[in-house]
């Protein structure tokens, strides 16, 4: 009767973690890489992006796993927030050390 949608699938508490993970960090994150060239030719640089970028669907899948009760999902919950504050953390490095 009613159409289910990616939203509906998802929970909310996994969206808001896309929203504000993927779209708004990264998107102030790239925009920084824009106004500052130097800091995005390094290999922190592209360390902290793939780090970002397999540590948010990791979270992101693993908290939507939580909700519908998959069991010892908390260890993929842990590897995609040491994934993420890993990459965010060489970013504070890379910009630390590129623009002092």
């Amino acid at each position: 009767m009613f159409n289910t949608s990616i939203c509906q699938i998802v929970s909310f508490t996994a969206q808001s973690y896309i929203h504000l993970l993927g779209w708004t960090a990264l998107g102030m994150i790239g925009l920084i890489y824009v106004a500052f060239p130097s800091l995005s030719v390094t290999v922190l640089a592209r360390l902290h992006f793939w780090l970002h970028n397999i540590g948010l669907p990791v979270l992101v899948l693993a908290i939507a796993g939580k909700k519908y009760g998959l069991p010892d999902i908390g260890v993929l919950i842990i590897i995609g927030w040491v994934l993420l504050a890993a990459g965010v953390v060489l970013f504070m490095v890379n910009m630390w050390d590129r623009l002092r």
